[in-house]
């Protein structure tokens, strides 16, 4: 049994870099936050002028690393991230208007984001750290969140490695 990898130091890396990247904020980036978040709703309600209008949500999880795979038990553990995406009526601007800013990285509790829950899966472990949503001037909101699977499955070795 081999581990591949560390989730804690992917997700240590992956902070540092979200945090470098939420740092460097100009005057137009905080013109920009306050604007965005002067008439902003209540976060726990679905981010729409009309009630009537339908909020798609993407989710999809992106494998990203193989932590562990034990064949003799049958039993593995998946690094991945869970990409969502949908689009907040209450986040868009004009970009010219901000010195050409089309995105900007809000922290994930300071806006409202779909209730997703995975049912009957493996072990499962969903870190939510202060981690940050990506909108982009359309509305548009991206939210990775790391996670480890673990779970089992059938193992065939006996042609392995062909």
């Amino acid at each position: 049994m081999e581990t591949l990898g560390r989730p804690s130091e992917i997700l240590k890396a992956s902070i540092f870099v979200l945090l470098l990247v939420n740092c460097c904020y100009g005057s137009s980036h905080l013109e920009l936050l306050d604007f965005l978040m002067q008439d902003y709703p209540n976060i726990h309600i679905r981010p729409v002028k009309k009630t009537s209008t339908t909020t798609n949500v993407t989710f999809r999880p992106l494998f990203a690393n193989l932590i562990e795979m034990d064949t003799r038990n049958q039993h593995y553990t998946l690094f991945t991230w869970l990409k969502t995406v949908w689009r907040d009526e209450f986040l868009t601007w004009n970009a010219s208007d901000y010195d050409g800013t089309n995105v900007i990285f809000l922290p994930h509790n300071s806006i409202w984001k779909p209730d997703i829950t995975l049912e009957q899966s493996p072990d499962f472990q969903q870190y939510k750290p202060d981690s940050y949503v990506e909108v982009r001037n359309d509305g548009m909101v991206y939210w990775f969140v790391p996670a480890i699977f673990s779970g089992s499955c059938p193992v065939w070795v006996k042609w392995f490695p062909f």
